[in-house]
This record gives structure tokens, C-alpha cells and sequence, in this order.
């Protein structure tokens, strides 16, 4: 059985855990990062937090989430990432091309913290 001082020390690591995640959280919701597709401009809606649920899946295909408002959606059939989609302030959830929205999601990783 497990004794006092392991639910102590787990306690201290979940809340250590839940206080750095909420500080990236927090740090991504500051940024302000722009794409253009389809000669429109999109601003990252990066302050909302989405499941893959709440995306309109298309069949055959898997979505990775590097960022809770940026998925990759993988072909099912062959493994292959095929494009992007992220959530926008402007139009919800806005298809882009996988280089695209690779672009977006490394500039929110590459962001001085």
C-alpha cells in the first residue's frame, strides 16, 4: 500500500505539472500570430481551448495536436500528414496546407518564453 508520503509527494508533482502547463497556456494566449490563406488573413485563436472532438473530422483521417488550436490531420490508410487545420478568431477552424500550418505552429514553438 501505498503510504502518506507518496500521496504528499504526488500531490506536490500534479500541482507542479498543472501550474507549468497553465503558465504555456498562458504564454501561447499572448501571442499574436497571423497566416494568410486564400488572400484573407487569419489571426491564431490561441486564448480558446478545443478537443479534436469539436473539430468536423473528415473521414480517413487522424489529427495530432501540437497545440490545442493547431492539428495535423493524418491519413489513416497511409500515415501520412496531409494538411493542417487551426483555430482563428476570424472563421473558426480554417484548413490550411500542411507546410502553412507547420509554419504556424513553429512560430508559436520558436516564441521566447
Amino acid at each position: 500500500m501505498w503510504d502518506e508520503s507518496f500521496d504528499k509527494d504526488n500531490d506536490e508533482w500534479a500541482l507542479t505539472q498543472a501550474i507549468q502547463h497553465a503558465a504555456v497556456r498562458d504564454f501561447f494566449a499572448r501571442q499574436d500570430i497571423t497566416f494568410e490563406e486564400g488572400n484573407k488573413t487569419f489571426h491564431v485563436d490561441s486564448k480558446t481551448r478545443h478537443e479534436v472532438g469539436t473539430l468536423d473530422m473528415a473521414p480517413g483521417f487522424g489529427y495530432d495536436d501540437p497545440l490545442p488550436f493547431a492539428f495535423i490531420a493524418v491519413n489513416i490508410k497511409t500515415g501520412k500528414d496531409e494538411h493542417c487545420v487551426i483555430l482563428t478568431t476570424e472563421m473558426g477552424w480554417v484548413r490550411t496546407s500542411l507546410e502553412k500550418g507547420k509554419k504556424v505552429i513553429a512560430q508559436f514553438e520558436n516564441a521566447d518564453m
